[in-house]
């Protein structure tokens, strides 16, 4: 059996753009451009293993965006621990992998809407517990869970249900969310 050698080329060259950041992901959009999210310092785990989902300090992130040339989107004093990003229509959307349920009403918004100058445009609960996510050319929003699944474990009991919106978003929401399938959003 023959193992070709495939030989890698980059595209890009981001070594200057990441100074003073550390990568937090890297994902393609389904505009075929590259997103990476960056941020200033990577928080430390909680008992060396699970995620947080709120920072201690207030961080900085910046989002790059690839194709033939980089665009960079700067995003300051955050509180909140995002681990993706993905192009939302004309927005960009951060999503925090995990999110604390503290009582009725009362839950982190693990989903932020910003503009291309890195403002907050809204914000929302995706659920506890996020894997993956990926946005389609329309705005549909599709996120997997890991072993928690939607219940996940920072307080939850119930499973979210539809995605929970900041007071004054005006959108239809469809949704669609088991414990086997993934979250699906679409924002019009």
């Amino acid at each position: 059996m023959s193992h070709p050698h495939k030989q890698l080329h980059s595209f890009a060259d981001i070594s200057n753009d990441i100074k003073g950041f550390e990568i937090v992901s890297t994902q393609f959009g389904p505009d075929g451009r590259v997103y990476i999210l960056l941020i200033d310092k990577a928080p430390e785990r909680v008992r060396g293993m699970f995620t947080p989902a709120s920072l201690k300090d207030r961080h900085t992130y910046k989002v790059l965006i690839l194709d033939d040339h980089i665009q960079e989107v700067c995003v300051e004093g955050q509180q909140f621990n995002y681990h993706y990003v993905q192009p939302l229509k004309n927005h960009l959307l951060l999503v925090g992998a995990r999110c604390h349920y503290y009582g009725p009403g009362q839950y982190d918004l693990n989903g932020k809407i910003l503009d291309y100058e890195g403002h907050t445009v809204n914000e929302m609960l995706l659920g506890d517990g996020i894997q993956s996510v990926q946005v389609t050319e329309e705005g549909t929003i599709w996120t997997s869970y890991f072993d928690e699944g939607i219940f996940g474990n920072y307080g939850w009991v119930e499973p979210v249900g539809p995605p929970v919106l900041s007071p004054g978003m005006k959108r239809e929401i469809k949704y669609m969310r088991t414990k086997q399938q993934p979250l699906m959003i679409a924002m019009h």
